[in-house]
């Protein structure tokens, strides 16, 4: 009889923390989905970092950079299209490593060409790659 009370007082207690944790879970379900709306939110509605003739260029016209990401180049100091058409092997690989949260995008889509495309298209030269920024 001691042996099933006691057994029946440990159920009890892990029913409760079974509730407990269940509840924790959901709690951090609901801040996971409201920490990705705000990036959802922030993507949509991200305006420009600067204005004005020293403005940046617009690194989301390159396939594969959204505002996310255009904001996280602009926190690694690239902000024009020069830059990243002159990135050379090591580069990529350094900036690959520095984006963690995107491998293998820089190379997957293109961007080093890209950029020197949308390069002279906007300022009329052509650039090499291989040169350090």
């Amino acid at each position: 009889m001691r042996d099933r009370d006691a057994a029946l007082v440990q159920l009890a207690a892990f029913a409760q923390d079974r509730r407990r944790l269940f509840d924790a879970l959901a709690q951090s379900r609901a801040d996971t989905a409201r920490y990705r709306q705000l990036v959802v939110d922030i993507e949509n509605n991200a305006p420009p970092v600067l204005f004005g003739t020293a403005a940046p260029d617009d690194l989301k016209l390159v396939v594969g950079v959204g505002p996310v990401l255009e904001r996280l180049l602009h926190q690694l100091g690239i902000t024009s299209y020069r830059q990243i058409a002159r990135w050379s092997e090591r580069d990529i690989d350094e900036f690959d490593a520095r984006l963690a949260e995107f491998p293998g995008r820089i190379r997957r889509d293109g961007w080093v060409t890209q950029a020197r495309a949308l390069h002279q298209s906007k300022y009329g030269e052509t650039i090499e790659g291989g040169a350090r920024w």
